[in-house]
């Protein structure tokens, strides 16, 4: 109807194309009895055109320019079938059409349909359809009273006048009650209220809104329901917030458009008369900020079902100082929130609008930094104290959607409620095998693992359970002006072959990995008077001097202006271990090794000083693997290490001299093997592509001893491992508070 008319009145240029919109949105706002003023203004093409409502076309819009391009695009797009297109395909329109910067400040990542039923199905899709399941049961046994109405003989209804009257009215009546037990199942339906407050383009509204639906057309069917005029499931069911105006529009058009695809399906399906137009209801789509206005003004918790959705993601780093004053305003006055994501807040909001009604369910996709180290803490230690309970999660997945120009995340999703379920799932994903396993829980924890308790563990600034001690390493706060790469250092021996006992090799995680190394001036005030008369040397000390003096004056390199020739640490051991800060995901182990005097660690490393093969042995098995993904962070999706949080938390083993020797024999031939396929990389050797056979078997032999001096039994997987350090931490840190 609409192409037809714009093809006949629209000229091949499409210069009148501006008069042509501006007619047809005028009529489409006006009722049938009120449009006597156009009839003889207005073709009848137009006057054809239905009455809609709900404001859609009540304000002034902006009509685009046509020319012949656009206009022939137009009609191109009239010949799709848009009643197979889901209105979700907005979402990603929008997005494609934002620029990066422009979507990373906002935090817009448009979510696809399969990552959206991620988080309906178990929040509540899945019970309803469970519920639906049992109201099926109940009905076949109201099925089985009237089948076994015993037929009636034609003797015996001559003698029992009303007999027969009696029986048809019996099972009229079970029928009735067998079908209204799925009515109200459907009224029930028609009474929740969803709330998304980060709502975009709509998306989890109008995800949700279509499934309830099908569920509505299965249970219909179901009892042959075929004589209705309206929906027991309606758009004003749904409420969003949203900061931005256009996507605030996008998602009310999108909820119209949806619910006249379904009425559509609805009537195909059971010859129904639902009408679409003119417009009765809307969903409620609020343009604001959702992090400071009350959300009981749009949707009061009271009449809440369910809280769900994709709130903006952003680091630390990357959020603006206002979205960074926003955060802190959610958060308890003088909390501390360290370097919490801005995704925390609506975590934090929703817990406290929950407080109102703890019947709501919340459900959140999120970075998955925040159920990693620090960010526990931050977070669900909050959470925790106000009784939120982890109803089910995903574990890290990769993000997927249909927009171009997608963002490249790793996300969780996070289930929660003042409720605390029977039975909790967690949906974990096997990055290697690309396939999802449910995993029934007691409890699961803020870190998205298996536990008998919400335990979060704490950052402490010493070890738990071994006298040794993990050093940052020497951060040199220098502007690269004690640094050196390979040709610089060469030159300068070449050209100050005196200066030669000054420089030592230098190395951060990345080098470590990668089998290179840099060089460093590494002066010392015990040999101040001999290389103080070198004047290469002193050259570049009094850059050094120079560029820390231009700095901020709060920072560490102003401070430390008047020792030029200096890192801001000076740790120098004669041998030690390296564990690099940060390191790929993909690997299974974190690549570790030893280093001696001639070599100085970056800060990107942390040191182990005058470590043995046996504690090379632990660190490096799976156990302590385990651990570290477990309590360390990431960034992005690589191993953050964390000295106070993985390492001094870790729990090491009891072993007797026997087992350590054996221990220490195992990690001898590790490191044996490694220096046999030298120069291979330590990050080539630990790829699981390119891993050495002979080392991945080492490896293997080593995590079953390791593992030994904790349980004689094998452990069948990580969150195994995870479970029995957390208990062992657990009972260690009540030893030592009752001391």
């Amino acid at each position: 109807m609409f192409t037809n008319a714009f093809n006949k009145m629209v000229d091949k240029h499409g210069g009148n194309a501006h008069h042509f919109f501006e007619m047809i949105f005028k009529i489409l706002n006006t009722k049938p009895e009120q449009r006597e003023q156009f009839i003889h203004q207005y073709p009848k093409e137009i006057m054809a055109f239905p009455y809609v409502n709900g404001g859609l076309f009540g304000d002034d819009g902006f009509i685009p320019e046509f020319d012949l391009v656009t206009r022939n695009q137009l009609l191109d797009c009239g010949q799709l079938s848009w009643k197979e297109i889901s209105p979700a395909i907005f979402g990603a329109m929008f997005q494609g059409a934002m620029n990066k910067e422009e979507r990373r400040t906002l935090g817009a990542h448009y979510t696809s349909e399969e990552n959206i039923l991620k988080v309906i199905k178990p929040l509540f899709l899945d019970k309803l359809y469970t519920e639906f399941e049992e109201l099926k049961k109940e009905s076949e046994e109201k099925i089985k009273e009237i089948d076994a109405i015993p037929p009636l003989k034609k003797k015996r209804a001559n003698h029992v006048a009303g007999y027969s009257d009696f029986l048809s009215q019996k099972a009229i009546d079970l029928d009735i009650a067998r079908k209204d037990l799925f009515r109200d199942f459907l009224k029930r339906i028609g009474k929740m209220k969803f709330l998304d407050p980060a709502c975009g383009c709509g998306n989890f509204l109008l995800i949700s809104y279509k499934m309830l639906r099908q569920l509505e057309n299965e249970v219909l069917e179901y009892i042959n329901e075929g004589n209705f005029t309206d929906s027991y499931i309606n758009i004003n069911q749904f409420y969003g917030i949203e900061i931005e105006d256009w996507p605030a529009e996008i998602a009310h058009v999108s909820m119209w458009l949806m619910q006249h695809l379904l009425n559509q399906e609805a009537n195909q399906r059971f010859g129904s008369n639902i009408q679409s137009i003119p417009l009765k209801t809307s969903a409620t789509i609020v343009t604001d900020n959702a992090l400071t206005i009350d959300w009981n003004d749009v949707l009061p918790a009271e009449d809440c079902s369910y809280i769900l959705g994709n709130p903006p993601f952003g680091g630390a780093v990357t959020t603006t100082v206002e979205q960074k004053e926003w955060l802190k305003s959610v958060y308890p006055p003088k909390y501390k929130i360290d370097r919490a994501d801005f995704v925390t807040a609506w975590f934090v909001k929703a817990s406290n609008y929950m407080l109102k009604n703890q019947n709501v369910h919340a459900c959140f996709v999120a970075t998955n930094s925040i159920c990693q180290g620090q960010q526990v803490s931050t977070l669900w230690g909050l959470l925790l104290e106000k009784g939120v309970n982890i109803n089910f999660a995903y574990t890290s997945f990769p993000w997927k959607n249909d927009a171009t120009d997608k963002a490249g995340v790793t996300c969780i999703i996070v289930g929660f409620s003042l409720q605390k379920e029977l039975s909790n799932i967690l949906y974990v994903y096997d990055a290697q095998e690309k396939n999802t396993t449910a995993v029934f829980c007691n409890v699961i924890s803020p870190y998205l693992t298996k536990s008998d308790a919400p335990i979060i563990v704490r950052a402490i600034s010493s070890p738990l359970s071994t006298e040794l001690n993990l050093s940052f390493g020497n951060m040199p706060v220098d502007g690269g002006c004690l640094l050196f790469d390979y040709e610089e250092e060469k030159n300068f021996i070449k050209i100050n072959p005196e200066s030669s006992k000054f420089i030592k090799k230098f190395i951060g995680s990345s080098e470590l990995i990668k089998g290179e190394f840099r060089y460093c001036l590494w002066l010392t005030p015990n040999d101040k008077e001999e290389w103080s008369k070198i004047e290469s040397i002193m050259n570049k000390v009094n850059k050094c001097r120079e560029w820390r003096e231009k700095q901020k004056i709060t920072g560490d390199a102003f401070k430390l202006r008047e020792k030029p020739w200096s890192f801001r640490s000076q740790f120098n051991p004669d041998s030690a271990l390296l564990i690099p800060a940060v390191s790929s995901e993909n690997r299974q182990y974190v690549p570790m090794d030893f280093i001696k005097s001639d070599t100085i660690s970056s800060n990107r490393n942390f040191i182990l000083p005058y470590a043995s093969n046996y504690e090379f042995g632990i660190l490096t098995s799976k156990m302590h693997m385990s651990w570290m993904r477990f309590t360390s962070g990431r960034l992005e999706t690589r191993y953050n290490y964390s000295r106070d949080l993985t390492f001094n938390t870790f729990i090491w083993p009891e072993a007797t001299e026997e087992q350590k020797e054996y221990i220490t024999n195992l990690a001898k031939n590790i490191r044996r093997i490694r220096a046999q396929n030298a120069p291979m990389s330590l990050g080539d050797m630990y790829n699981p592509k390119t891993m050495p056979e002979e080392l991945k078997q080492a490896h293997e032999v080593l995590d079953r001893a390791v593992e030994a001096l904790y349980q004689p039994e094998p452990f069948k997987n990580d969150e195994e491992r995870v479970a029995l350090l957390l208990n062992l931490y657990s009972k260690k840190i009540a030893e030592m508070e009752s001391k």
